[in-house]
């Protein structure tokens, strides 16, 4: 049985583990590592979860409420308002996916999307982010997948890794849409209507 959950203390080898795996993996695909934008603190575990199955933990997703782990530098306020402007932003809230992974032995059985869709579902009425490095190809296509684009390319991000690209996925409003469309009618159209 599978469950997405707060870990616990005894999750910490377990997590430890994983990442380890996921690691390893990278290496031997030519990925880059995920250390500029993650680093596991077994002591705090705000905004972490675990995916659980039979008790061994197969994926592992932190997000923060604030898009502060990127932007923390000198001017970070105007930096963050400026990648705000870039998407159809109205004040919702928001979450800096800064880290999802999947043991690499469960990776095709679409376990990343279904720790995401759990947490879309915790997290109503909210605009994602997540930090990436260009040259993680199959982790882009993987956001793509999930509805992220590019947003940015990342130069201003206050992290070790200059290839570091934001990708986002803005909160959709669920349910009819209440603007108007209109379309003209095209000449041919207006060619019959004379006849």
């Amino acid at each position: 049985m599978q469950v997405f959950r707060k870990p616990v203390a005894s999750d910490s080898k377990s997590i430890e583990k994983l990442l380890g795996r996921v690691e390893l993996s990278l290496q031997e695909d030519h990925l880059p590592p995920y250390f500029p934008y993650y680093t596991f603190d077994s002591n705090d575990f705000d905004g972490v979860y675990v995916y659980a199955d039979r008790g061994k933990c197969v994926g592992l997703l932190c997000f923060s409420r604030t898009l502060d782990p990127i932007f923390s530098g000198k001017g970070r306020y105007r930096k963050q308002d400026d990648l705000l402007s870039t998407i159809p932003f109205k004040g919702e809230d928001i979450a800096l996916l800064r880290f999802l992974c999947v043991d690499p032995m469960d990776r095709r059985k679409k376990k990343g999307t279904e720790m995401f869709n759990s947490l879309s579902s915790l997290l109503s009425k909210t605009t994602f982010f997540a930090p990436i490095s260009r040259f993680n190809a199959p982790g882009i296509e993987f956001l793509k997948s999930l509805g992220f684009y590019m947003v940015s390319e990342g130069a201003e991000m206050d992290v070790p890794d200059r290839t570091g690209i934001i990708m986002a996925k803005p909160y959709v409003k669920q349910g009819i849409c209440s603007c108007l469309l209109y379309t003209s009618p095209s000449p041919r159209d207006r060619t019959r209507s004379r006849m």
